[in-house]
């Protein structure tokens, strides 16, 4: 057995050691629940059958190591947001931000049962269709990668300070904030998704560029490059991009750990530590500073109250206001409950028609100032167009549509598997943003086409190949460089 094989067998018993513990778990946690004996009967019974589903989905895959990791995730971030949010909520109505803002907390632990059976068959044809999806092609693409650093760090550097430019003098790229009028359509979308999801990727495509191939330059110029991309993020307020860089350090830990020297190792390891660290303890000080912000607060007033808020709270250290913010069961019951009777056209999906639900029953006819968006769930979506039959229908081709894509993208389109596998995390939190949000598809159609040009170019501009050509003498080898 090779080591490609020991690694694929790692990450297939850890993946069933996971969904072995969550079904546990959640088993236990609807045992001891409130509910009648009926309720978790059959409560039982449907989290079993999920947990079969993406059991036998594992050994399908198992040999298909990209596909088996975006299963995993896609079920890892299932199990967190449906069937254990149920558990929670059965046991605590008021952990969720509906029962706070929206509905009696009686009425939630009543009804969130039901709004999960409405679910699962939706969630079962998402995965169905996924493991029918696109089949991955090992191709041989032989010969070392070599980057070129300083073109790579221009062009990195370039998008930093149009980030910086649009976010203090044109109001883009700021949570909560409309975004000033600079005269030519969709220009305002176009500098928000470069300097925001587009350089997220090409930073981290560097790093993990240079812990890929044992670069003897740029591991310190990677992790400083990282923390000011993350930096810039915060300072405005922006929680998500803290809390998905710690996961991508982690992915690219694992991923990588063969091939990088035991001194190295050690590096990213504190490294990443330090970053998940780091999120957990910032997260809640950063939606309080974010909160001051947006209310007209300057940054250092924002800072000395949330420091301030912060310390009467003494809740920093919790993962729960991390976890309430990943949408789920709670926030698709919010949406079916408040979009009953009312009818929504199929164009609803790559609208923000359902997510308004929300904002209209918060801010009645005042919900077009506010400048915020909450997600209510794809599957809430498909549900109120066309009920269980469309919810099936639409989450099967769903599910197609993310493995198709990432393998097409992988064996088609990129040309260094490197570039590849360092967007490769960035790709699953893609699929799983547009399952937790309510429509605008379209939305997140136009970014990964943005960042799969840029990476296109820049994997062509900053990237060669170089491969040994043997000549037909026993002893004689000649070196070439190309340029891709």
């Amino acid at each position: 057995m090779n080591d490609e094989q020991l690694v694929i067998g790692k990450r297939v018993s850890i993946a069933q050691a996971f969904n072995a513990i969550a079904l546990v778990s959640a088993l236990a946690g609807i045992m001891t629940s409130k509910g009648s004996s009926e309720d978790q009967t059959i409560l039982s019974v449907i989290v079993t059958l999920y947990a079969s589903v993406i059991l036998i989905g594992q050994f399908l895959l198992r040999r298909n190591s990209d596909a088996f990791i975006m299963f995993a995730v896609l079920s890892v971030y299932v199990w967190i947001a449906y069937p254990l949010k149920v558990v929670v909520l059965l046991h605590d109505p008021m952990s969720s931000w509906v029962s706070h803002q929206l509905f009696e907390a009686n009425v939630v632990q009543r009804e969130i049962s039901d709004a999960f059976y409405t679910v699962v068959p939706g969630i079962i044809a998402l995965f169905l269709g996924f493991l029918i999806g696109g089949k991955s092609r090992s191709l041989n693409r032989g010969g070392k990668v070599v980057l070129r650093h300083s073109y790579f760090i221009a062009i990195i550097l370039a998008l930093m300070l149009l980030k910086l430019f649009v976010q203090t003098f044109l109001d883009i790229g700021l949570p909560g904030v409309k975004p000033q009028m600079v005269g030519v359509p969709l220009v305002a979308g176009l500098l928000d998704l470069l300097t925001r999801p587009t350089l997220f990727a090409l930073v981290n495509l560097y790093f993990y560029c240079v812990l890929r191939l044992n670069e003897r330059r740029g591991l310190l110029l990677g992790l400083c490059l990282i923390l000011l991309n993350v930096l810039l993020a915060v300072r405005v307020g922006w929680k998500s991009e803290l809390v998905i860089q710690g996961l991508i350090i982690g992915f690219y830990l694992v991923d990588v750990y063969g091939y990088m020297e035991p001194r190295r190792r050690r590096f990213v390891g504190i490294a990443a530590i330090v970053i998940m660290v780091a999120t957990i303890n910032l997260y809640t000080f950063v939606a309080e500073y974010r909160n001051y912000i947006v209310s007209g607060r300057t940054m250092s007033e924002a800072i000395e109250k949330a420091e301030n808020r912060e310390k009467k709270s003494m809740s920093s250290l919790s993962l729960a206001p991390i976890y309430n913010r990943i949408n789920g069961i709670d926030a698709y019951y919010a949406a079916i409950k408040l979009g009953k009777g009312k009818t929504f056209p199929v164009e609803s999906l790559f609208s923000d028609n359902v997510m308004d639900l929300i904002k209209e029953k918060l801010y009645g006819y005042e919900k077009d100032k506010a400048v915020t968006a909450f997600g209510t769930t794809q599957f809430s979506v498909l549900y109120l167009i066309g009920g269980e039959p469309l919810l099936v229908v639409g989450c099967f081709g769903l599910g197609w549509i993310f493995s198709c894509l990432t393998m097409w993208i992988k064996d088609t389109l990129l040309t260094f598997e490197t570039t590849f596998y360092a967007y490769f995390p960035f790709l699953c939190i893609l699929w799983v943003k547009a399952l937790s949000a309510g429509g605008m598809l379209l939305l997140y159609f136009k970014e990964l086409v943005l960042i799969l040009g840029c990476l296109y170019c820049v994997e062509r501009l900053c990237c060669q190949r170089q491969k040994i050509w043997e000549s037909e003498g026993p002893n004689t080898a000649n070196t070439m460089l190309i340029a891709r």
